[in-house]
């Protein structure tokens, strides 16, 4: 079996024994780190940045913090880099606000991480609202230079 679809399985694994997790209130963001610190705090700062560039359809930003092979798994279904950038820049979908909250991440091995965490948000896409509540979680590679995104996906959150 390949990295990626390895690295999709674990973290499925990971997403569907969390689902049981409360997350938090309010705006509260609080990052339970298992690892290095400096580098759980780089992603949660990267997947901030995400979020900015997705509200003002910041394609660069995506280009420059996705892996060649990076895989996206969402409401509008999976996707690749190329795929993702284009959703990007030419998505009908407008991201008013979001929260992000309830930040988790744990080391994988020695240049793999993963980060999930809680979103509330106020979004439109072809002008129907969607999903207000998400879980995310997102795995991040080190191979030669910055941490950079391989793997994204978002679960509707129930009530």
């Amino acid at each position: 079996m390949n990295k990626p679809v390895q690295l999709v399985l674990l973290t499925m694994l990971v997403i569907s024994a969390s689902y049981g997790q409360t997350p938090l209130a309010g705006t509260e963001r609080k990052a339970e780190v298992k690892g290095e610190s400096g580098v759980a705090e780089a992603i949660i700062a990267r997947e901030e940045g995400f979020w900015d560039a997705w509200k003002n359809r910041r394609a660069d930003f995506f280009k420059e913090n996705l892996t060649a092979e990076s895989i996206t798994v969402a409401a509008t279904g999976r996707r690749t880099k190329a795929e993702t950038l284009e959703e990007v820049a030419k998505s009908d979908c407008v991201l008013e606000n979001y929260l992000l909250a309830d930040f988790k991440t744990l080391t994988l091995g020695k240049k793999t991480t993963l980060v999930t965490y809680y979103v509330q948000q106020r979004m439109t896409c072809g002008g129907k609202e969607q999903a207000q509540r998400v879980y995310a979680s997102s795995i991040y590679v080190a191979s030669s230079g910055p941490l950079l995104r391989v793997f994204h996906q978002e679960t509707a959150a129930s009530k």
